[in-house]
């Protein structure tokens, strides 16, 4: 049976919108056994380099790309939204990412799906190399390890291994911008 992600009860999603708020993401981070953590960011292909190369979906441009905001799921079953760059919102610096990164025990293992893209983020705008922060794990890497013909899209992902389809962006941002 499939689930609408709607449906599903978020009693544990934290918006960090306080400083209270960023102090617990702090402790549980401390205490952590499992992490995983994904970079909103700004910054895609123009529509000239669109129009250029035919594409009708943008592709990301890791040069202009900056963190706008970062979600991070904890072995404590919480997750945490940290805003950085939104219109009318508690933002955070980007500097609050680098002290949460690094309060994460060094033996637990981060994750991500697409942990190049999570790399070179963290690289270029935290100046941290992800490998000094312990054991990495890649959800994109690992199914296609465990099939090859697989699509390894994070919404295929979701519906094939937890039968969740998963809301768009436009539904999930009720059309506001991040940025």
């Amino acid at each position: 049976m499939l689930t609408v992600t709607t449906t599903i009860p978020r009693p544990n999603y934290i918006l960090v919108d306080s400083s209270g708020k960023f102090e617990l993401l702090l402790k549980d981070m401390a205490e952590t056994s499992r992490v995983s953590f994904d970079y909103e960011t700004s910054a895609v292909m123009n529509d000239n380099y669109l129009k250029l190369n035919g594409r009708s979906r943008p592709k990301i441009d890791l040069i202009r790309s900056k963190i706008t905001g970062v979600s991070f799921r904890l072995s404590s079953g919480r997750c945490f939204y940290v805003s950085v760059n939104h219109a009318n919102s508690f933002n955070l610096p980007k500097e609050a990412i680098a002290d949460v990164l690094k309060i994460k025990p060094k033996h637990t293992p981060l994750s991500a799906h697409n942990l190049a893209f999570e790399w070179l983020i963290t690289k270029k705008e935290l100046g941290i190399d992800l490998r000094d922060l312990g054991p990495l794990r890649d959800t994109m890497m690992a199914r296609k390890v465990l099939d090859s013909n697989a699509d390894v899209g994070l919404k295929e992902l979701v519906l094939n291994e937890l039968k969740i389809v998963q809301q768009t962006y436009d539904t999930v941002t009720a059309g506001r911008s991040m940025d």
